[in-house]
């Protein structure tokens, strides 16, 4: 009774723990956000930020129906087959949010960028078809991320994405100001030539969006490298749950390791499953 007592109180202490980290990191991606907004918005002023807005409007609708759901419904079913040490099974959900991740990222990704001038005038601003189409491939991106982040969640740890979160926003942040600022220029520059007055706006709001983009893919390079290594060492972090499920053996066959997170790798409780 001691010992069950003792490994609940370990496994919440943990899941408290987990949680901290992620809230710490959300909190500081907010602080990073609201610094940058105010270059951002010097940059681009009034005009080139309701271009800016408009299209983030589109991009968040776009999102949410290709992949917003997708970490929560990873870590959900990941997180129950390593319960039940389902571990040739946990591979095949990966594999199976990762083609979804594709077909539904891409659809959504190539209907925002062919349909950007559509969108642009459907919403009365037809200037915001460059930052639409500069967050086409961003969507693409984010559906990857989802699966890993999924991935990663449903393992127990939540350091690789509250990680992956602060570097996504330190890059969209610096992305954001200088290309804002550089694509600015060469909308004036573009205003000057063809006697016209809305490029400079509509071009620095792409240059806005083209940090969400860049920082996307930190974090996808980030959680991807994170993910590998898991692999390659046969670790993972998670509480609860038998680490080193991606471990392969001969002839690429998923074998498990034998180390618990329970620390009690010689007891019966350790033993792998066969499906």
């Amino acid at each position: 009774m001691k010992t069950m007592n003792k490994k609940g109180a370990k496994r919440a202490a943990d899941f408290v723990v987990q949680g901290s980290i992620l809230a710490m990191a959300g909190i500081l991606v907010r602080i990073i956000g609201m610094l940058y907004r105010m270059p951002l918005n010097d940059i681009i002023g009034k005009q080139g930020n309701g271009y800016y807005t408009s299209a983030y409007n589109v991009y968040n609708i776009l999102l949410i129906l290709s992949s917003y759901s997708m970490p929560v419904a990873i870590s959900k079913m990941i997180s129950s087959r390593l319960a039940r040490g389902e571990y040739e099974n946990c591979r095949r959900i990966l594999r199976a949010g990762l083609l979804y991740a594709t077909i539904a990222g891409g659809i959504a990704g190539c209907a925002l960028w062919f349909g950007a001038d559509l969108f642009a005038g459907l919403m009365k601003t037809p200037f915001s078809s460059y930052a639409l189409k500069t967050l086409a491939p961003t969507i693409w991106i984010m559906a990857y991320l989802g699966v890993l982040r999924g991935y990663f969640q449903g393992t127990g740890t939540m350091v690789p994405t509250a990680v992956s979160q602060i570097l996504e926003q330190i890059v969209n942040a610096v992305v954001s100001v200088v290309a804002a600022g550089l694509l600015f220029q060469t909308g004036a520059a573009m205003n000057a030539a063809r006697g016209a007055q809305n490029y400079s706006y509509a071009l620095g709001a792409a240059g806005g969006t083209i940090g969400t983009g860049a920082g996307a893919a930190t974090a996808f390079i980030c959680d991807a490298d994170s993910f590998k290594r898991a692999g390659s060492t046969g670790r993972g972090d998670g509480s609860g749950a038998h680490r080193g499920w991606l471990r392969q053996g001969k002839g690429g066959k998923l074998r498990p390791s034998y180390v618990c997170a329970d620390d009690h790798s010689s007891s019966d409780h350790c033993k792998q499953r066969s499906l």
